[in-house]
């Protein structure tokens, strides 16, 4: 089971980032070489049909889903038109703007689910929507949010803009709304008793409900390494059932009934948390646990694993594209397979015995998750094994109390000491996060990758040696490796002078880098500005901002970047006009003719709408797209063309249209050549 559930995701991983000619290769190699490799091993060679069988299939299905879902969705793209559809799912935002997902039919094609954007209807789960004359649109993915991947892992391949939507109710789905606006009280609750920060976060620990919680926050979390607490999933179902289980066998209730009751809570824990896949596993793992004992028969924490995978991705294919499934099942494997194995020697007898196992559980499981952590987010924890002993058990505390709040309904008076426990736990994450050595930042896409195959190095060690010493010596010399890599990288970095170009669209913000400084120039006043340059500044792990620039919208950029940027405090703030910026008695005002700057290795120059960056001769403009071509080495036209003219030939354009190239850096030689590359 464990050979066909690996085989099945590896199939349909390769499936979903590798063309269909390069993954038939790969299987092709990866048999032939396993072939030879057992080639006089009659049960093994058995175990190699079986495996390359388990990956061809995990193949054929997924490409088969993506061909059924992606092709009316292409057909579409590009066109306007009707859909009519039942609402399965919704997000209320600020200024009354609301994003649902929505199960239906365009005119009288097949069904299929969209995602829409629009006003705030009032619609509940069932209720139908219907939309005339809107736009069919491929999801997007974008330096700032890559919305394909997400899509994709909830089935959506088509999102829809602009039309006019009516609202029908249907009266359906009253379990679910009922859930739902028990969900949303229960969070109003929580932070109007413990305020935005600590009830925030204790929705996200009960409900997985991390859109109202504070940027910093989260940074915070994931930078001491315990934002996983933020995800519904196995250490929140599995205290859950062990807390029930407890009080059944307490009460002396049959154990085919009190599996009964566990199912149902988590059942409905789910269903509260909006079925995060991540839950869906564990509990699917804990049934497959508490089932054995059942029947007294033994489990086996991998073998419950694969079997969860394996239905999961039988189920759903696109389950892969899910950063909280592919976390999940790397986590599970560290904690309950992989860091178990690699201290199954160590001794228990005393107290700091116990600790130190603990604590190497928690190293092997980092190593675990270290290579999807790298991929899916900016930066990740380096000091997680040490945080997870001191905060997890705090915030576990946290959640159980808020879980006896919400199964009372408020009757027991649980949230005042849930809010000191979170209060410890935040004070603890903001003082570890703020030191310079708690994280290592996503410099780089390569990154991702070559964690990735030292990874694969590991495993593969364990293949041929099957030996812990083999195995721990290969960890420490794959983190020499990487480090070294880190380094030799952070270096090149900092001595190669950059210009990144942020922005999609309207949005239009220019960031210099040169021997660890970096000064921010907002061109555009777009309000998404900040949010580009918090993530570029987070991924070349950067400490501060040393100056930003502001050119329009001064108070309101004003805000957003010193909201935005509260974890890289810029030590000058420079804007346009006369007028005093409220609550910015640092920013100096350099009227509205212009400004020449003085940065480190260059000279900025800023008039009209137009900033120029001059690199020992080598001369960068960033110019307004409604205006002429700058006689520069490099010409960047921001913001939207006039009606009617394109792009000129040879000269980048930072737009959304056709042809744009948003998002990229150019890399400046110290011989006067440049080069730009996509971020």
């Amino acid at each position: 089971m464990i050979g066909a559930a690996t085989a099945y995701i590896a199939g349909s991983f390769f499936a979903s980032v590798f063309s269909p000619a390069a993954a038939i290769l790969f299987t092709a190699g990866a048999a032939a070489a396993a072939l030879i490799l057992v080639r006089r091993k009659t049960e093994l060679i058995r175990d190699v049909i079986m495996m390359a069988v388990c990956w061809s299939v995990a193949f054929g299905v997924y490409s088969g889903a993506l061909a059924y879902h992606e092709k009316p969705a292409k057909s579409l793209s590009g066109t306007t038109g009707s859909f009519s559809g039942v609402v399965e799912d919704f997000d209320v935002y600020d200024g009354g703007k609301a994003s649902y997902t929505l199960y239906g039919k365009a005119g009288g094609g097949r069904s299929m689910r969209v995602t829409c954007y629009c006003d705030d209807l009032g619609a509940q789960l069932g209720d139908r929507i219907d939309l005339d004359d809107c736009r069919f649109e491929l999801p997007t993915g974008d330096y700032l949010y890559d919305s394909t991947d997400y899509c994709k892992s909830r089935r959506i391949f088509l999102r829809i803009t602009g039309g006019n939507a009516s609202l029908t109710r249907q009266h359906s789905r009253k379990i679910d709304n009922a859930l739902r606006s028990y969900r949303e009280e229960m969070i109003r609750r929580f932070k109007g008793s413990l305020g935005q920060e600590a009830g925030g976060f204790l929705s996200g620990m009960v409900f997985g409900e991390k859109q109202s919680l504070d940027p910093d926050l989260r940074t915070a979390l994931y930078r001491t390494g315990i934002g996983h607490i933020l995800a519904v999933s196995g250490l929140h179902v599995s205290i859950i059932a062990a807390l029930i289980m407890a009080l059944m066998k307490k009460l002396r209730v049959n154990r085919f009934v009190s599996f009964g009751a566990v199912n149902a809570v988590m059942i409905l824990l789910i269903l509260l948390a909006r079925s995060p896949i991540s839950a869906i596993r564990a509990a699917i793992m804990l049934d497959l646990m508490y089932s054995a004992g059942l029947f007294l028969r033994q489990n086996d924490s991998l073998n419950s694993l694969s079997i969860a995978a394996l239905v999961i991705c039988i189920v759903d294919p696109f389950a892969i594209h899910s950063p909280g499934f592919m976390l999940s099942l790397s986590g599970t494997f560290g904690i309950a397979a992989f860091g178990p194995y690699m201290t199954q020697d160590l001794p228990t007898d005393s107290l700091l015995q116990r600790v130190s196992k603990a604590f190497a559980v928690a190293f092997f499981t980092t190593v675990s998750v270290f290579p999807l952590s790298l991929m899916y987010f900016d930066e990740v924890s380096v000091i997680s094994p040490l945080a997870n002993l001191l905060l997890v058990p705090l915030s576990s505390g946290a959640m159980v109390l808020g879980l006896i709040y919400v199964a009372t309904a408020g009757l027991l008076p649980t949230l005042n000491p849930a809010g000191s426990l979170i209060k410890l736990v935040i004070g603890a994450s903001d003082l570890i996060s703020g030191t310079g050595f708690s994280h290592i930042s996503r410099s780089s896409g390569k990154l991702p990758m070559l964690a990735a195959a030292l990874g694969g190095a590991v495993l593969l060690t364990y293949a041929v040696f099957r030996k812990r010493k083999a195995v721990f010596l290969t960890i420490i010399i794959s983190a020499a490796v990487f480090t070294s890599c880190i380094l030799t990288g952070a270096l090149i970095r900092c001595s190669t002078f950059r210009i990144a170009v942020l922005g999609r669209g309207s949005s239009a913000a220019v960031v210099v880098s040169y021997k660890g400084n970096y000064d921010v120039f907002d061109l555009s006043g777009n309000y998404r500005s900040p949010d580009y340059v918090r993530k570029y500044l987070m991924q070349q792990g950067a400490g501060s901002a040393d100056s930003v620039f502001l050119t329009k919208n001064i108070q309101a950029q004003y805000s957003a970047y010193s909201a935005q940027l509260r974890l890289f405090p810029s030590q000058t703030w420079i804007a346009s006009g006369e007028t005093p910026v409220f609550g910015g008695e640092e920013v100096t005002l350099f009227g509205d003719d212009g400004f020449t700057y003085e940065g480190s290795g260059y000279t900025a120059r800023y008039s009209g709408g137009t900033l120029t960056i001059d690199r020992n001769g080598t001369i960068a403009a960033f110019v307004p797209a409604n205006k002429g071509s700058a006689l520069v080495d490099l010409t960047v036209f921001y913001g939207d063309l006039p009606n009617g003219s394109t792009p000129i030939p040879g000269e980048t354009y930072l737009g959304s249209g056709e042809g744009s190239a948003n998002n990229f850096e150019i890399v400046f030689t110290d011989s006067g050549t440049y080069k730009t590359r996509r971020l």
